[in-house]
């Protein structure tokens, strides 16, 4: 999910030209460390050296990063009405959305099928 999240928020930030897709995939990536770490986020985030921006979208929920995780979220959650993210058209959204589960899918070895909604492989 970490990795899905980081694709796509670099993918959103790329095809819109806002933010730096870098950075993005940081806080999409970074998003869900407290979950993997089973701490809170805000100690981890506090021992490592990260830019302001990141710590701002992460812990503030504030700039352009924290929008392009608001919609990476949203589409995460089938929050439809909430999916956007600056001039890019929902459908552009949504194939954004399928790049990045292919990207994270090669990541991770294909366990997972973009197109069968993250179903195991067997």
């Amino acid at each position: 999910m970490a990795l899905w999240r980081a694709n796509m928020c670099e993918l959103l930030c790329d095809e819109s030209g806002q933010g730096n897709p870098g950075t993005a995939f940081i806080v999409g990536l970074f998003s869900l460390l407290g979950v993997m770490f089973g701490q809170r986020l805000e100690d981890l985030l506090a021992q490592l050296p990260l830019t302001d921006d990141i710590k701002d979208a992460l812990l503030c929920g504030r700039g352009v990063y924290a929008e392009v995780l608001a919609c990476v979220c949203a589409y995460g959650d089938e929050n439809w009405s909430k999916v956007s993210f600056t001039n890019l058209m929902p459908g552009h959204i949504s194939a954004i959305y399928l790049r990045a589960m292919c990207r994270a899918d090669q990541s991770m070895g294909g366990l997972y099928v973009a197109d069968a909604g993250m179903v195991e492989q067997t």
